[in-house]
């Protein structure tokens, strides 16, 4: 874990705690707990309100850990992902893609032969079509935060979008990196934007949607989440942890961050952010 409290063009304060990733994420706020160094402000709310249909910290740290999401997450986002595919958009979206990193290389032997290069006696007349040795990256971002508008229903939403931009991405020959954000706005009225943030994909290793479906759930944000505000950012926040904006433009650079994924998005919204999408894969 690390602290960071970037001063970027805007001039707004900050504060971020970046995590290694979920494991650290879970087991820094969990030894925090345990050892009694940290207070726990939102106990007393009941486990419906921290920890959802999961009801437990045992239950929420296991499918965070083990990339467990509730079978009826996992329904929801497979339902939303059949239904995206499906759309006009994804096909659009999956056409453009699929012919985005592709490039033609002519050579002296090897491929298929180029007629029209033959008959005007090139020497290089054969092409194959490469994607290059190196895969360019793309960034996602994806907010956690359990509000009206991204419950658990509404993040399946998100995974599906996720899952289909990374299908997009491997058709185009690039590699996707994913990052969980937790970031409020106005926690406390000297601090604009704070809180937690940790990879979910790194660019070089294979797509696990579970994984990514698991941060779905109340506990995260709200035991989790909640227990970082606290205890690492600052002890007067209160019971509101401020509001669940956008992520501001400056931000979204300074962690290199192309595209982010909030509240779940209307069907026009879908074919909007995957054709956004695609042009992001088309200038990697």
């Amino acid at each position: 874990m690390h602290i960071e409290q970037p001063v970027l063009a805007d001039n707004k304060k900050r504060t971020l705690v970046h995590f290694s990733g979920i494991t650290e994420f879970v087991t820094t706020v969990d030894e925090g707990f345990a050892h009694k160094k940290w207070i726990n402000k939102h106990e007393s709310l009941g486990a419906s309100w921290n920890h959802g249909s999961l009801q437990t910290v045992a239950a929420t740290r296991n499918c965070l850990l083990f990339a467990e999401p509730p079978p009826h997450v996992q329904k929801k986002a497979e339902a939303f992902q059949q239904a995206l595919m499906g759309s006009d958009a994804y096909r659009m979206a999956s056409e453009k893609a699929a012919s985005t990193k592709r490039r033609r290389v002519f050579e002296l032997d090897g491929g298929d032969l180029d007629l029209d290069r033959y008959m005007g006696q090139q020497d290089e007349c054969w092409v194959r079509v490469t994607r290059g040795l190196q895969r360019p990256v793309v960034r996602l971002a994806m907010s956690g935060m359990m509000h009206g508008g991204n419950d658990e229903h509404g993040f399946a939403g998100i995974a599906a979008i996720a899952t289909c931009c990374v299908l997009l991405a491997e058709q185009a020959g690039c590699s996707v990196e994913i990052l969980a954000t937790y970031l409020p706005h106005n926690m406390l009225p000297s601090l604009d934007e704070a809180g937690s943030v940790f990879p979910i994909k790194h660019a070089d290793e294979p797509f696990h949607q579970n994984a990514l479906l698991a941060l779905g759930i109340p506990g995260t944000f709200r035991h989790y989440g909640f227990g970082v505000d606290n205890n690492v950012i600052s002890t007067q926040i209160g019971s509101g942890h401020g509001y669940p904006n956008p992520m501001s433009k400056e931000l979204r650079e300074h962690l290199k961050v192309q595209h982010v994924l909030e509240v779940a998005n209307t069907s026009h919204n879908q074919a909007i952010f995957l054709d956004e999408f695609v042009k992001t894969l088309h200038d990697a």
